[in-house]
């Protein structure tokens, strides 16, 4: 009987959550202005959160998830 091997991704670095709002907000041709007026956050919080100032809180990552359309959980899972 054959055996089978799982081969699991386990990167060896992190990515800011907020580089990967950066680059959602630039591929769907979102400003961090429209962002925020649709989040109901400040600009300013917004800008925090993609410099790496300030996390991306469970209650933010579901504002995120209704916005554009990536799950909560994945905005959870990435390190602040």
């Amino acid at each position: 009987m054959a055996t089978t091997t799982l081969n699991q991704y386990t990167p060896d670095y992190a990515i800011h959550p907020g580089e990967i709002l950066e680059e959602t907000l630039d591929a769907r041709g979102i400003t961090r202005t429209a962002f925020a007026e649709r989040t109901g956050l400040s600009l300013k919080t917004v800008s925090q959160i993609i410099h790496g100032k300030a996390p991306v809180t469970p209650e933010t990552a579901i504002l995120f998830e209704r916005v554009l359309g990536v799950s909560a959980n994945i905005w959870n899972n990435l390190i602040n």
